[in-house]
This record gives C-alpha cells, sequence and structure tokens, in this order.
C-alpha cells in the first residue's frame, strides 16, 4: 500500500499532450511529475518535424466540433505565452469520392460543414488548376476549400507548453524510462531507471511506446500499428503562388495509396520549401525499435513522381527527408480513456491517451486527460476514443 506521495499526480510522456495534461493538472492546484522517457521536444514519436493541421473539415461531425474546441484551446495557450500557434491559409481538400481513408471522405467532410454552418467553397477541377498550384488533374475531380484551417507550428507549440509546465511548477524529470506501473486503493507507483515515484493518478501519454510500459505493467497489449510516415520539401520556385493546406483523395493505384498532403511556405517550417507527402507508410511494425528514422525509397518516390505531374511551381528534388511515428488503431482513432477495469486493479487512477492523428487536439486531450485525473470524469463527448470499443486490445 502506496502511503508516501511524490506528487498528486504523474504524467508518463513529455509529448505535446503528456506536457499540456501536466499544465491542465497544475492550473487546477495539483502537485505533478511528469516522466519523459528522451528529451523534451526530441523526434523520437509522433511530433517530429515543424509543421501539423489544425482543421474542422472531418467526416465525423464529433471530430469536428472537438477541432473547434481545440482551436479556442491553442488560441488561449497563444495569449498565456504570447506566442503565434495557428497560422491560418486555409484547407483545400479536392480528388474523388472515394471509400474510407485515414483522412475520411470528401463529401462526408463538405455535410459535416453544412451541420456546424461552416462556410466552404465549391470549386471544379478547372478552378482548382487556376486557383491553386495544381496541373493535370483528373476531369472529374472537384473540390471544396474551408478559409478557417491553420498551419500549427509545433516547435513553438512544444517550447510554450513546457515554459508554462515550468510557471505552473510541474516537476519535470527526463531520460525517465518507465519499466513497470503498480496500482492500489490509493494511487500509484511509477519505477523508472532512475527511481521510484508515487501519485494518487496517473496520466499515461506514451505515443508509439504504449505496450512497452503496459505489457509488462499489466499483461496486456493495445492492437496498434506504428506508421513511419515519410515527409520531405520542395523548393518553391514561383513565389506568386498560393499554397494552402490540401488534401488530395484518390483510389490506391499500383498496390499504394494515392493520398496525398501538403502544407504551405511557412518561415518556421523551412522559408521557401513546401512540405509534401504520401498519407501513407510502407513501413509499418509494432515495435518502436524497428524503426528506421531513414525514409523509404518508395515513400518518397510516390510523392515526387506526383509533385512531377500535378504541382506547378516547386522544384520536384525532395530534401530533408524525413519521419514521424504515427501509432494506429484498428479503427483510426486515438485513444483517450480510463484503463480497462477488467484487466488494471483500480483502473481508474490510470488515464491512458495515445494513438491517432492527435496534434490538432493538443490542448483539448490535454485537457480531458487532467479532468479524468482531477475530477473522474468529463463533460466533453469522447465516447469514440473509449477503451471499450472492438480491437482496441489484443
Amino acid at each position: 500500500m502506496f502511503t508516501h506521495y511524490d506528487s498528486d499526480i504523474i504524467v508518463v510522456g513529455g509529448g505535446p499532450i503528456g506536457m499540456a495534461s501536466a499544465l491542465f493538472c497544475a492550473k487546477e492546484g495539483k502537485t505533478v511529475t511528469l516522466l519523459e522517457r528522451f528529451s523534451i521536444g526530441n523526434q523520437h514519436g509522433s511530433s517530429a518535424g515543424h509543421v501539423r493541421m489544425w482543421r474542422i473539415m472531418y467526416t465525423e461531425l464529433n471530430h469536428a466540433k472537438l477541432a473547434v474546441t481545440a482551436g479556442e484551446l491553442f488560441r488561449d495557450l497563444e495569449q498565456k505565452a504570447d506566442v503565434k500557434l495557428l497560422h491560418k491559409n486555409g484547407l483545400l481538400n479536392f480528388g474523388l469520392e472515394t471509400d474510407y481513408t485515414p483522412e475520411g471522405t470528401l463529401e462526408s467532410a463538405i455535410q459535416v460543414m453544412d451541420m456546424l454552418g461552416k462556410k466552404y467553397t465549391r470549386l471544379t477541377k478547372n478552378q482548382i488548376e487556376s486557383r491553386y498550384p495544381f496541373k493535370n488533374l483528373h476531369k472529374d475531380f472537384s473540390g471544396v476549400f474551408q478559409e478557417d484551417g491553420a498551419t500549427i507550428d509545433v516547435k513553438e507549440t512544444t517550447h510554450s507548453l513546457l515554459k508554462l509546465c515550468r510557471m505552473y511548477g510541474v516537476n519535470i524529470k527526463t531520460q525517465q524510462l518507465v519499466t513497470e506501473i503498480k496500482t492500489d486503493a490509493n494511487g500509484v507507483e511509477v519505477i523508472t531507471n532512475e527511481g521510484v515515484f508515487h501519485a494518487k493518478k496517473l496520466i499515461l501519454c506514451p505515443g508509439a511506446y504504449v505496450n512497452e510500459i503496459v505489457k509488462p505493467s499489466f499483461g496486456f497489449e493495445f492492437n496498434v500499428k506504428l506508421w513511419e510516415m515519410c515527409f520531405a520539401y520542395y523548393r518553391v520556385t514561383d513565389p506568386s503562388l498560393y499554397f494552402p493546406m490540401w488534401f488530395q483523395f484518390d483510389e490506391p493505384r499500383n498496390g499504394h495509396s494515392n493520398l496525398f498532403y501538403g502544407f504551405p511556405n511557412v518561415k518556421f517550417g523551412r522559408d521557401n520549401f513546401v512540405r509534401f507527402a504520401v498519407d501513407w507508410a510502407s513501413h509499418v511494425f509494432a515495435d518502436p525499435t524497428e524503426r528506421e528514422f531513414a525514409p523509404r525509397r518508395i515513400d518518397i518516390q510516390l510523392t515526387q513522381d506526383y509533385v512531377k505531374q500535378h504541382i506547378r511551381g516547386v522544384d520536384s528534388a525532395p530534401i530533408d527527408m524525413a519521419s514521424a511515428l504515427m501509432t494506429h488503431f484498428p479503427d483510426n482513432h486515438s485513444l483517450l480513456d480510463f484503463m480497462p477495469k477488467d484487466l488494471v486493479p483500480y483502473h481508474k487512477n490510470v488515464v491512458i491517451c495515445t494513438g491517432g492523428w492527435a496534434f490538432k487536439f493538443v490542448p483539448l486531450f490535454g485537457k480531458i486527460c487532467a479532468e479524468l485525473a482531477v475530477y473522474g470524469e468529463t463533460e466533453i463527448k469522447i465516447d469514440e476514443f473509449s477503451i471499450s470499443r472492438p480491437n482496441i486490445i489484443k
């Protein structure tokens, strides 16, 4: 039985969601210890790189509603840290109506915009090619532009959360490899390579490393695959062109994805360059030690071929090729809930958040994790992230 507490709450995982969780707990007056396996701002997980998308065009209505709330929290974070995190440049979705993809479908996102009363502009293939730097698109392509979409400054978000965590007294400990977690009626014990920590509640935000913690601690594994998502930058040769954020929807070809995406030229990324990638990974695995870090040729080649065929005003030679780990559940959603009741003793002492395409939800997911840990509940609808949905646990 644990009788001494190092803090009220321990957060395992010092990525943006872990830091946001720690910050919101500290703002509720709780003492917080944050344990990070590597260093803050490392490139070992899903937050590698400079840019991510904040958008409201989603296939799922509740996802869109959550994105709106997350945007408000991002702006609150901007105000408190006195920085700019969301850089508005709009989102262009275009292509063909397809089966469900990792980004949903073209038409279903438009229906969600109608439900929310959000403005958008429908575009023909010719209008897309005249307004944006695309060429040689399929004759049946159509699109939709939604002006609210914004590019997130990943590095500044990380730095701002770290700054605010320190301001609110979060005890941050790096190079802490968690080897085991124990729970009892009074709280949790977290054992690392450097010591033992006790708290009343635990928030787990381990990203791709979730099963390295869960399996030795509780004897089960989550049903996740890791996608090594590769990307590269391409030099802008015509600065007069307007690059929004964008997704192209199309059916797979030759056994590979035909879903591509891109980011505009932003100074906090690589100035005078745009980032493009295929929304797919050739390297899919379960053990994070299998990550290769260097992108595979096929991932970059697919995008380079797309750039040559369909994008104007950029040099088709890729540079700064890199990758990030995406923790993927079978249904493509995140996990945000208490640990499973039938597998973890005193399961409500442990909140878990991992997986999915979650950077756009960073402050919101942090807030929800904190509410679950501090109050045992949240008023925010998170059913789609439940641990009880099918195929989440092996």
